[in-house]
């Protein structure tokens, strides 16, 4: 099943890719097989026998039909007198299909206002139908009113098929511009995104580096002035200083993970919340600064937002108060 549902696409994707010529193929079968029938076909003693002006008729309703999809509307007027002189002269001939084709491809590929359309197209069918009932089709016989009426359905059919498959091509297109557009407005909103996790990490790196380049520049400064009088506590600035930089250093991978290439392991690790601020307060303790945390209250019911906000402030506002 699979099989031929894709050959009949392929088919499909062909028919689109080489419109022109496969009207073109598709008119010459239709002419050939009306010639073949014209020339064919037994006339009665009443009918005019076969002549050059019938296959001149025939071929100049072929051409027409080669039109069908570039100039439907004005294929379908055309061929209406060439099949009135067709009938009016009384060729033999055995059904006739172009005007089934032309009143199909009006309805279906014309593009104009649907009203202009129908009302060309109505006017077509109905010039059918009198001439039918004048009796040019048969002026031997009393065709029944049956008869008439199924002139009527057969030209009305095929112009009403036509309609259908129009309004079904026009929702497919419809479908198809709104999922171009809800593409386009996905790759803007991605785009955003991605400018706005580049504004956050900016930001985060800004608070990062330089509460950590501050508690350095303190603990360095310090380290200088005790190395002589207490080595003791020099080193534990210098440690201070390495605690600092590591730090900083682990959340500068974590922050930039997401500008690895793809396919490489992220580092993933949660966003820092108020909880973590006493260890900005441990760390301005460490640098020489007398830092006091008071907590009152139970705390609200937290968002991550918030809480990543609040942890900054109070680390841009320590990071203020150490330079």
């Amino acid at each position: 099943m699979s099989s031929l549902r894709c050959a009949a696409r392929r088919v499909l994707d062909f028919g689109r890719e080489h419109r022109r010529g496969v009207d073109v193929a598709f008119a010459l079968f239709i002419g050939g097989n009306s010639v073949v029938g014209y020339l064919l076909a037994e006339g009665t003693a009443s009918e005019r026998g076969q002549d050059v002006v019938g296959l001149v008729i025939i071929v100049a309703l072929t051409a027409l039909l080669t039109q069908r999809r570039r100039h439907p509307l004005w294929v379908m007027v055309a061929t209406v007198p060439l099949e009135i002189a067709f009938w009016v002269a009384d060729y033999p001939t055995h059904f006739d299909v172009f005007p089934i084709l032309t009143l199909y491809a009006a309805t279906a590929h014309c593009t104009r206002p649907r009203a202009h359309v129908w009302a060309w197209t109505a006017a077509a069918i109905s010039v059918y139908t009198v001439v039918a009932l004048l009796g040019v089709l048969s002026p031997e016989e009393d065709l029944p009113a049956l008869a008439f009426l199924g002139v009527l359905v057969i030209f009305g059919s095929s112009a009403v098929v036509g309609e259908l498959v129009y309004q079904r091509r026009q929702r497919v297109h419809d479908l198809e511009e709104r999922a171009l557009h809800a593409e386009g407005e996905r790759e803007l909103l991605a785009r955003q995104a991605v400018l706005d996790e580049r504004a956050r990490i900016a930001r985060d790196l800004h608070d990062v580096v330089a509460h950590a380049m501050s508690v350095m520049v303190v603990q360095a400064g310090a380290a200088e002035r005790l190395v002589d009088q207490s080595p003791d506590r020099a080193r534990q600035a210098l440690a201070n200083i390495q605690d600092a930089g590591r730090e900083a250093l682990a959340d500068m991978r974590r922050m930039l993970g997401v500008l690895r290439e793809e396919g490489r392991p992220v580092e993933l690790s949660p966003q820092p919340s108020m909880d973590d601020v006493h260890q900005v307060v441990q760390r301005c303790i460490e640098s020489g600064v007398p830092t006091e945390l008071h907590v009152d209250g139970e705390p609200p019911v937290r968002a991550v937002g918030p809480e990543v906000t609040g942890y900054r402030i109070v680390q841009e506002a320590l990071t203020n108060v150490i330079k």
